[in-house]
């Protein structure tokens, strides 16, 4: 049998992270950082501007989840309050390197997207990788890299919704689950060379079916951190501060969806869903 008990621990985990999945966003993070509010408009995005942003998403997605496939480790998993204080360090490290990556593509707009994407999704890959293994989820589970790649889901709040699910992360969840669990299948029958190499020549449908899955919500959070990059107000250092308050927010995201993860876990996944579901969780 269950035991349903958490520690105060996982209680106040659980807490925070429905707060931040469910309350924070990356246009508020965006705007923390620069210290001043933005309002982002991106219908007035002509067209190839759109059609560019959806290339790079692609490209990006497709790059990150390489990373993943060879990033996961099969380490022990450490306790879960060790787990939690590890990602602070992983976060800030990353988040440094992808602010001079972002200081580049800030300063030429759409074409400098183009290039610095794939380089700071893939930063931010490592990261989520190692999240991921430090919360005891290993390269030997097919859905790992899946899960990672996942995580660039959570920075838009335009989930798809479910009537019978009250929340926009486990809303999200359920939309993409099938596509994951095709995916996963896929990639427990494959290497990581032919993975990558079937990924490229696009015969690897059920893999690119999710990644598909994952870039519309993406590109939503890419165009966002595009729009801010090119505000006036932002300045000379905005596309650094802008790219930092991207990484670290996806950083933030992998620590509250792998260690929920890992609750489900230790618990099952329905006791900790109606625990985060509960209407009197804050």
């Amino acid at each position: 049998m269950l035991n349903k008990s958490l520690s105060q621990t996982e209680l106040d985990f659980l807490v925070k992270a429905k707060n931040f999945l469910e309350n924070e966003s990356l246009t508020m993070k965006i705007a923390d950082r620069l210290g001043k509010p933005i309002v982002l408009i991106q219908d007035a995005l002509p067209k190839k501007a759109n059609a560019a942003i959806q290339k790079a998403v692609d490209k990006s997605l497709t790059a990150a989840l390489n990373v993943a496939l060879k990033s996961i480790d099969s380490s022990s998993p450490l306790d879960f309050k060790t787990s939690i204080k590890g990602t602070r360090k992983n976060r800030f490290l990353h988040a440094t390197a992808t602010g001079v990556s972002g200081a580049l593509g800030g300063f030429f707009g759409v074409p400098g997207l183009i290039f610095e994407l794939p380089v700071t999704t893939s930063l931010m890959m490592r990261n989520i990788a190692s999240i991921a293994s430090d919360f005891g989820h290993c390269k030997t589970d097919p859905k790992t890299s899946l899960e990672c790649l996942y995580v660039f889901t959570l920075g838009s709040k335009a989930s798809v919704s479910d009537d019978n699910i009250d929340s926009a992360y486990y809303s999200s969840r359920f939309a993409v689950s099938q596509a994951m669990g095709r995916g996963a299948d896929f990639i427990a029958k494959n290497s990581t060379k032919v993975i990558i190499d079937n990924l490229k020549s696009g015969t690897a449908p059920a893999v690119l079916s999710f990644i598909n899955k994952v870039a519309t919500y993406f590109k939503i959070v890419v165009t966002e951190k595009m729009l801010a990059e090119a505000l006036p107000v932002v300045g000379s250092l905005g596309g650094a501060a802008v790219n930092i308050a991207f990484t670290d927010y996806f950083g933030e995201a992998a620590k509250y969806h792998f260690g929920l993860l890992s609750l489900e876990k230790k618990y099952g996944k329905k006791v900790i869903e109606s625990l985060y579901l509960d209407p009197q969780v804050p």
